[in-house]
């Protein structure tokens, strides 16, 4: 009798909440005026889980969303788009999952986002940007991971990420952008898993990058680019591998490489351009894999010291534009470059002594306008150039008599060197595949 009683009661209540939580709108539904979602409540008394997307854009005369409180789930999209007059986003206090993406983006009036304290699950994109007025994120205390893509994208007046410290792993790309006070990401020191890119971009008061300590491995790229305040990168310490690429340019105050220590491979391309203040590449000293690797116009450095566990180069080199490097002293230990080798344009570079140790060029060896190299000293065990070696443009250049155990090239271009007295130093070159172009070296 107890058994039966119990299953009864049991049937009862599993009735009463699935009566209580009714699943509506597969299609989703669009917002499109305030008296729509004040009467939602009750036009659809039952609805709390809806299983497509909620659509609320451009709705001129919204206050706030009280009238959807009742909802615990969507199935869909939440975007919240471009409503002017919406100024504290209240209303979903007991939304816990949102099985696609939750987008707040373009309310420019938006001071507040009391609401999504319960969201426990976000399975698409989470975006909060575009906001002129909103100086606080809202507070995702329950939320630990997010499905796709993590954006906080030009909001004006948030100085941090605050709100966000629940979260562990981010399923695509973390993009932190554009935002004009932000001055710390420290919240987000939770965060262990990025299963894409990492992009930190254009964020101007932003001094360094405390916050990101535990994350390992970036599947995607790692982007650093015109945060003109950082001054270091010491928050990436515990990164170890990139396997897409690490771009790094244009933070004007940024002084050396250190929070880069630990990284042994580089997937694709390490490029390093426009960082006015760095002098050296210190900070890159685990590095030992790379595919291509790009410094350009960094004017003040001077040297590439931090490269010496570089052994070999599975792609290109460009080494352009760097008005004060004067050797390439870091590349002491590079023994092949199996695509291009380029170095264009660093008007101060004197000596490439540091190259003693290369042999083998599978691309191109494009030396030009290097107007203070006098001679190719380091390239004295150069023994093949399987594409075009050129020699270009270097106003000082006397003699190329360290080319000394050079025996074969694809082409060989040797033009626009003033000062060039004598092709001593070919003496061994027995084979050249293509054309020759000895021209306009007026001595």
């Amino acid at each position: 009798m107890k058994l039966k009683l119990i299953l009864v009661l049991f049937l009862s209540t599993f009735v009463f909440i699935a009566a209580d939580a009714q699943e509506c709108f597969p299609e989703g539904i669009s917002f499109t005026n305030q008296e729509d979602i004040d009467n939602f409540p009750s036009a659809y008394p039952d609805c709390t889980m809806i299983l497509g997307s909620v659509s609320i854009k451009s709705v001129f005369n919204v206050t706030n969303f009280d009238g959807l409180s009742q909802i615990t789930s969507i199935g869909g999209d939440l975007e919240i788009f471009n409503n002017q007059n919406l100024i504290e986003l209240t209303g979903f206090d007991n939304l816990v999952s949102v099985g696609g993406d939750l987008k707040i983006t373009a309310n420019y009036s938006l001071v507040d986002i009391p609401s999504f304290k319960n969201v426990t699950d976000v399975g698409g994109d989470l975006v909060i940007g575009w906001t002129w007025a909103l100086s606080s994120l809202p507070f995702f205390q329950n939320l630990s991971s997010v499905g796709g893509s993590l954006d906080i994208i030009s909001n004006d007046l948030i100085t941090n990420l605050w709100g966000l410290q629940g979260v562990t792993s981010i399923g695509g790309n973390l993009t932190i952008w554009n935002n004009k006070e932000l001055i710390s990401i420290g919240a987000i020191q939770n965060l262990e898993t990025i299963s894409d890119s990492l992009i930190i971009e254009n964020n101007i008061a932003l001094e360094q990058l405390g916050g990101l300590g535990n994350i390992i491995s970036i599947s995607g790229d790692v982007q650093i680019i015109d945060n003109i305040s950082m001054t270091n990168m010491s928050g990436l310490s515990g990164l170890l591998s990139v396997d897409g690429s690490i771009k790094v340019k244009g933070n004007a105050m940024l002084q050396n490489l250190n929070g880069l220590q630990n990284v042994s491979s580089i997937g694709n391309v390490l490029h390093i351009e426009s960082n006015n203040n760095i002098v050296n590449l210190a900070g890159l000293n685990s590095l030992n894999s790379i595919n291509n690797l790009w410094v350009e116009y960094n004017t003040k450095l001077d040297d590439l010291q931090g490269l010496s566990n570089l052994s070999i180069i599975e792609g290109n080199v460009v080494l352009r534009g760097n008005t004060l490097l004067t050797s390439l002293s870091g590349f002491d230990n590079l023994v092949a470059v199996h695509g291009n080798f380029y170095s264009i344009d660093n008007v101060n570079l004197s000596s490439l002594f540091a190259l003693s140790n290369l042999t083998t060029v599978d691309g191109v060896l494009s030396i030009r306008n290097n107007s203070s190299l006098i001679d190719l000293n380091g390239l004295n065990n150069l023994v093949s150039v399987l594409d075009v070696f050129r020699l270009d443009g270097n106003d000082a250049l006397i003699s190329i008599a360290d080319l000394g155990k050079l025996t074969s090239v694809g082409s060989l271009e040797i033009y626009y060197n003033d000062n060039l007295e004598s092709l001593e130093g070919l003496e061994l070159l027995n084979s050249i595949d293509g054309s020759l172009n000895l021209t306009r070296n007026n001595k």
